[in-house]
């Protein structure tokens, strides 16, 4: 989505509120467009949904909720929130931790959550991320479907 109003400090106005809130079915459509698999595209459309169902687009709640969409809902605000914004600059990782602790049982998944905090410190995952190599898809063994809940 191309909007000016995106990298603006400005608060936003109701009007571009209502836009941006339109993203995951924009991001859907287009995932559609690029020929995406449907559990793609759902996953992209309900990457905003909240576990106490004020979310959007479709106010889905709990385990109406994906899986693979209710972790993507945590890594994806993680990686807002620790991003600097023109509104405002990054959190630190604990910071963002303790946000997404405060969240949990309402706009994540308190499981995923205590899934996420096991993670431990973030550094370790890109120290081993630089070490190793991703193994490419189809190669030593396959690849689980991660996005079966989708079809259910």
């Amino acid at each position: 989505m191309e909007r000016d109003y995106i990298q603006r400090a400005a608060a936003l106005t109701e009007e571009e509120r209502t836009d941006l809130s339109r993203h995951p079915v924009i991001g859907e459509q287009e995932a559609a467009r690029a020929s995406a698999d449907r559990a793609v595209q759902l996953l992209v459309r309900w990457h905003h949904e909240w576990w106490d169902g004020t979310g959007y687009p479709d106010a889905l709640r709990q385990h109406e909720i994906p899986l693979a969409a209710r972790i993507l809902r945590v890594a994806d605000s993680y990686a807002a929130m620790t991003d600097n914004r023109p509104y405002r600059t990054a959190l630190t990782e604990a910071e963002a931790r303790q946000n997404i602790i405060e969240g949990a049982a309402l706009e994540f998944d308190p499981e995923v959550v205590s899934a996420f905090l096991a993670l431990g410190t973030f550094e370790e995952l890109k120290s081993f991320a630089r070490a190793k190599p991703p193994t490419p898809v189809g190669s030593e063994k396959e690849t689980p479907d991660l996005f079966s809940s989708f079809m259910h």
